[in-house]
Formats: structure tokens, C-alpha cells, sequence
């Protein structure tokens, strides 16, 4: 096998190395951004001191909103066409 093959093969290698690395670290800093952010969720719900039953209720109320505001304009396109 010649020299300069075998340095290419050295330098692939070797980049997959730092790749293989380079994932690693990404999925650690997305799992700590993850786990960072729902510990501020926590303390922002917590800051409000809402009974758990209100919270859920008020989420749901929210969701039901959002989905309601994001059919809408669906509904309209709808009669436009008709």
C-alpha cells in the first residue's frame, strides 16, 4: 500500500473519531438544554402558586384556544373556495 494512501486512510479515521466525539457532545449539551429548561418551567409554574387542577384546567383551556384559532383560518379558506 503507498504512503499517501495510508495517510488518507489515517486522516478519514481520524475524522470519524472527532465525529463520533463531536455527536457525543451534542447529545449531552441537548439533553442539559432540555433538562435546563424544564427545570425553568418548573420554577416559573411553581412562582405562580396555582393548584394543580387550575393549571391543568388552564392549559387545557389554552390548548383548546390555540387549536381553535389555528382551525380558523383553515374554515375560511374553505367557504372562500366554495
Amino acid at each position: 500500500m503507498s504512503a499517501k494512501l495510508e495517510r488518507i486512510r489515517n486522516e478519514i479515521e481520524k475524522v470519524k473519531s472527532k465525529i463520533a466525539d463531536l455527536k457525543a457532545h451534542l447529545k449531552d449539551l441537548e439533553r442539559q438544554e432540555k433538562e435546563t429548561e424544564n427545570m425553568e418551567i418548573v420554577a416559573m409554574v411553581r412562582s405562580v402558586e396555582v393548584a394543580p387542577e387550575d393549571l391543568k384546567a388552564f392549559l387545557a383551556n389554552y390548548k383548546n384556544e390555540r387549536m381553535g384559532a389555528n382551525a380558523a383560518p383553515a374554515e375560511m379558506e374553505e367557504v372562500k373556495n366554495d
